[in-house]
């Protein structure tokens, strides 16, 4: 019985073994199957995250080359640069702007720079580029105008189609047209070389296309007739070639002596002259006044006597002092030369571009104008020396005497005549040194605008591409060594020892 016993006990432990095992086995398949779950939902949130990252990357990719397309294309018309530049060298002046959104006819600018150009230097083709983006900005600046790239070499009949003398033009030329009207640009005319550095230093494409825009897309030029015969320091073809014509003047020689003054001049041109006027020729100017006509006389100390002129001139209430405006303000010298002077700008409509800029002209060997009371005419003053200036009777201020004290008048215009009441007639400029700097040429374009009632007029100054020089004393350069060289290194390393110690520790 006691084995039978045992028997059972055994029985029952066996029993107990199996179904432990049992427990065990399903708690091991039951951790298992848990186990196996983890992993395949991870597999599956890996799966989703790859499909996930996968689709993200591709639309960041799609994203980015759409940008890049739309960007493209906007910057085809739209500016997307940000001219930082001192002289705003890649955005137009606000002058040039005006132009563009007045404009109401079509105008093609062409350029005939070839486009595998043999300039050597790195600077001269920079500035080449430079020259064609700017041509460029046009075109996109407004849909009247177009920009096109002509290869001359290829297509040399542009050099002979837009030629006014028969000769071809430059291979590097910038050719503005609208409609039958055309302006030749040479390159050469719109990058000045510094004559020290043989770097480019002043850059006027804006200034010389703008002021072509303008003139090929207004109905007539403006007729500047130069009176010939009576100098014998200035004549028509040098002054036509190195003042008007640049300017976009269409200019005519005068002889007082056959014909008088053409019907169509706008405004008769009289300078440095050194021969004498007759009786005759002095009518025949008062004849073109009495038709309505404007006169600039620019009259030099050199231009000797003059009597017939001169009494001419006494009529309407002016003399010449014959002899040198003198600076002594050192504010008003330039370059410590008191002959060189920079007189005060008056307030006129021939003078409100320049002093809107707050520009000042240097006038050389300006010659002084003394100005009387005569009943029915008035005065408008342009350029007056300052009130410690005088005027010397000789060009060396050692030897020379006194003749006026300051404030001296070296350029006026004069109204008042009956049949031009309130409107300029005569402009009176005290020497051709006016036409010396860019500035003095502004002065003369500005007033004959005034003059000739010409709106069109515009004042856009070349721009100075000169690299700015940073000037850094020895006190800052050892500074700046020093923190560039040792302390910011030495404070990267400290960080770097830092990080690598608090991960260290972790």
């Amino acid at each position: 019985m006691k084995d039978n016993e045992n028997k059972n006990n055994g029985q029952e432990i066996e029993e107990t073994k199996v179904s432990s095992e049992v427990v065990e086995n399903d708690k091991k398949d039951k951790k298992d199957k848990k186990e196996n779950d983890k992993k395949n939902e991870n597999a599956v949130k890996r799966a989703k995250l790859n499909l996930t990252s996968g689709v993200v990357l591709v639309m960041v990719v799609a994203v980015v080359i759409i940008a890049n397309l739309l960007v493209v294309a906007i910057g085809n018309r739209v500016p997307t640069k940000i001219d930082v530049t001192d002289s705003k060298m890649y955005s137009f002046t606000e002058e040039t702007m005006q132009v563009i959104n007045a404009l109401d006819k079509d105008v093609v600018i062409y350029s005939l720079i070839p486009e595998d150009s043999e300039a050597e230097d790195r600077t001269v083709i920079d500035a080449l580029d430079l020259v064609d983006e700017t041509l460029a900005r046009y075109d996109n600046a407004s849909p009247k105008i177009k920009y096109k790239r002509v290869d001359a070499k290829k297509n040399p009949d542009y050099l002979h189609k837009y030629s006014d003398n028969d000769q071809p033009i430059s291979h590097y030329s910038i050719i503005v047209e609208c409609g039958d009207r055309f302006r030749v640009i040479d390159v050469n005319a719109v990058i000045s070389l510094n004559a020290t550095t043989k770097k480019i230093q002043f850059f006027s494409v804006e200034q010389k296309v703008t002021m072509a825009i303008v003139n090929v897309a207004r109905s007539n030029d403006v007729v500047v007739g130069f009176v010939n015969n009576h100098s014998a320091a200035i004549t028509f073809d040098g002054f036509n070639e190195q003042v008007l014509k640049p300017e976009g003047y269409n200019a005519v020689a005068v002889d007082l002596m056959v014909g008088g003054v053409p019907e169509n001049v706008d405004i008769l041109m009289i300078v440095s002259p050194t021969i004498d006027f007759t009786a005759e020729e002095i009518n025949q100017i008062d004849a073109y006044f009495d038709k309505g006509g404007k006169v600039q006389l620019v009259i030099d100390h050199f231009s000797g006597e003059l009597p017939v002129l001169e009494e001419y001139l006494t009529e309407w209430g002016v003399t010449l002092y014959d002899g040198y405006v003198v600076e002594t303000n050192a504010k008003n010298i330039y370059s410590s030369t008191p002959e060189y002077i920079i007189p005060e700008v008056k307030e006129s409509p021939a003078t409100k571009s320049i002093i809107a800029n707050n520009y000042r002209i240097v006038y050389p060997s300006a010659r002084g104008i003394k100005l009387e009371a005569i009943s029915g005419i008035n005065h408008e003053d342009l350029l007056v020396a300052s009130e410690d200036s005088f005027v010397y009777d000789a060009y060396d201020v050692v030897e020379g005497d006194t003749i006026a004290d300051g404030p001296v008048i070296v350029s006026t215009i004069l109204t008042g005549l009956p049949t031009q009441e309130g409107v300029p007639a005569l402009m009176i400029t005290g020497g051709s040194g006016i036409f010396a700097t860019e500035l003095g040429f502004d002065f003369f374009n500005s007033s004959v605008a005034y003059m000739t009632n010409n709106e069109e007029s515009i004042f856009i100054r070349p721009k100075d591409i000169t690299p700015p020089v940073l000037l850094i004393s020895m006190n800052k350069i050892i500074i700046i060594t020093v923190v560039t060289v040792i302390v910011i290194p030495l404070l990267l390393l400290i960080i770097g020892f830092a990080v690598w110690f608090t991960r260290r520790r972790l």
